[in-house]
């Protein structure tokens, strides 16, 4: 339409009710939708988010079927069950792994900590020299205190910079 005809100056007639109709669209299909998505982001994690994210156009297709009674042409179709069948594979693939591991966060978590604890035991040892004069020395194993507070937290997974 825009190619054709001028769209500023085509004249809809408008009134409270449309102004209410469009803040509406505004919130409710802008605001509320990006809100509840990153809050499912939180909940369920960046990839499956994702992969539900993925699903979007087959349901909003299958969502026009119903409720305005759209029909589907044999290339619309086959896209809907591309898409299906790639997300089905990534969510299998991750389905599998969560299977072999079916807690990863605390299983990585308690390895994170047994690491932790063994280049804490390693870092003090009390093999640091008299006359340092308060600089930091290495443990046995070559870390520094600032390494062992780094591998701590979490932070960081290579030695730190002194």
């Amino acid at each position: 339409m825009s190619l054709v005809t001028m769209v500023w100056q085509v004249h809809v007639q408008t009134s409270a009710g449309f102004y209410l109709y469009m803040v509406g669209m505004v919130v409710l299909g802008t605001v509320v939708a990006f809100v509840l998505f990153l809050q499912g982001v939180q909940d369920i994690g960046a990839v499956n988010a994702s992969l539900i994210a993925c699903l979007e156009p087959v349901a909003a297709s299958l969502f026009s079927f119903a409720l305005a009674g759209t029909y589907f042409s044999g290339e619309d179709i086959a896209g809907m069950a591309l898409i299906m069948c790639a997300v089905l594979a990534v969510g299998f693939q991750d389905f599998m792994v969560a299977r072999h591991n079916p807690h990863p966060r605390t299983n990585e978590l308690s390895a994170q900590s047994a690491d932790t604890e063994s280049l804490a035991g390693a870092g003090s040892d009390g093999a640091e020299s008299a006359g340092s004069g308060g600089a930091e020395s290495a443990g046995s194993d070559g870390t520094s205190p600032v390494d062992t507070v780094s591998a701590a937290s979490g932070a960081a997974k290579t030695p730190a910079v002194v």
